[in-house]
C-alpha cells in the first residue's frame, strides 16, 4: 500500500543517514546519500550510482503505482493485504502489474527482483510465482513456514521454529488456540490449500 511505502522510505532515510550499524556494514562511500542528484522519496540516490544516471537507488512505492522511465531491481514486500488477495478482480490486476509494469522495469540483463509475501488464497499472487518459476525458470521458489516440514529449504529439522528467539512455542501454541488449522497453515506456514471458506 501506499501507506506501507511511505514508512518503507523513511525507514531507508533514516538509517542510511543516522544508523552506526549501516555505516558499519557500507562503510564505502558509495553507500552515503548523495543529496546533489535527489533525496526524496520521490527517488534516493546513493553517491555510488554513476554520473548522469537518472535511475534512483530507491524508491518505494505501493502495488498499482506508476514506475514508467524507471529502471530497477525489485522488491515486493507484502504487497497484497489479506482482504485484496482474496478479490479475484484484486488478484488479476496485481498479476497484471507484476507481468506488465514490473518485470519490464527491471534492469536489463542484470535485473533481479525479490518477493517475499504472506499468502491469503490459493490463487494468490504468490501462487502467480510460484507458477512462474515452474514455467520459465526465471524464478526460484523459497517456501519458509514457521515450524519446519520434510525437505526445509534451510536445512532445519522437521518441527524446528523458524525465529525462537522471538516466536516461540508458546506463541506458536497461543496462534493455533487464535486461528483455524486452515488459516494457521496460511499465514505461517504459507499454505493456503486447506482454507477453503475458513476465511
Amino acid at each position: 500500500s501506499d501507506d506501507n511505502a511511505r514508512e518503507f522510505d523513511t525507514a531507508f532515510s533514516l538509517t542510511v543517514e543516522a544508523s552506526e550499524k549501516f555505516r558499519t556494514v557500507f562503510p564505502d562511500n558509495a553507500a552515503r546519500p548523495y543529496k546533489r542528484a535527489g533525496w526524496s522519496s520521490d527517488g534516493r540516490y546513493l553517491r555510488g550510482v554513476p554520473e548522469g544516471d537518472r535511475h534512483p537507488t530507491y524508491k518505494s512505492v505501493g502495488l498499482n503505482a506508476s514506475i514508467m522511465g524507471n529502471r530497477a531491481n525489485i522488491i515486493l514486500d507484502d504487497p497484497m493485504d489479506q482482504k485484496s488477495a482474496m478479490s479475484e478482480s484484486e488478484q488479476r490486476k496485481a498479476k497484471d502489474y507484476l507481468d506488465a509494469t514490473l518485470v519490464p522495469r527491471l534492469q536489463p540483463n542484470i535485473g533481479w527482483m525479490i518477493a517475499c509475501m504472506t499468502r491469503y488464497h490459493e490463487f494468490d499472487l504468490a501462487s502467480h510465482i510460484i507458477r512462474l518459476s515452474e514455467q520459465s525458470g526465471d524464478w526460484i521458489y523459497i517456501r519458509t513456514p514457521m515450524i519446519a516440514e520434510p525437505d526445509d529449504p534451510m536445512g532445519r529439522n522437521v518441527g524446528d521454529l523458524l525465529w525462537a528467539e522471538r516466536f516461540n512455542e508458546d506463541w506458536i501454541i497461543r496462534e493455533k488456540r487464535r486461528m483455524t488449522l486452515g488459516m494457521f497453515n496460511m499465514v505461517h506456514q504459507g499454505n493456503p490449500a486447506g482454507m477453503g471458506g475458513d476465511v
